[in-house]
């Protein structure tokens, strides 16, 4: 089963919004993020994120700077809440 939404975040003050698919597998859900704003692709250098569970970015992506880090972890944690209000958290 699959599920996609928008979720609001914030990064340095400023809130922006994601585009959020979510797809479960056997092991872990797996979360494709679409990034819209031009100046927060460059920090991730891409408009995708495709990750196994909430804590999964680290494994598939180039988290060479701290911005890096700490935006994939902004959109994680809004991602986290959603599910968790919508009460459709998916083991991960």
């Amino acid at each position: 089963m699959s599920r996609i939404f928008t979720t609001p975040f914030v990064f340095q003050g400023k809130e922006y919004a994601s585009l959020v698919s979510v797809r479960k597998t056997e092991r872990k859900p797996i979360y494709t993020i679409r990034i819209f704003d031009e100046e927060l692709k460059e920090i991730i250098g891409s408009e995708v994120i495709e990750c196994e569970g909430y804590d999964g970015y680290l494994q598939k992506t180039s988290l060479n700077s701290e911005a890096t880090r700490n935006l994939i972890s902004c959109i994680m944690s809004a991602i986290r809440k959603y599910m968790e209000k919508s009460s459709q958290t998916p083991a991960g």
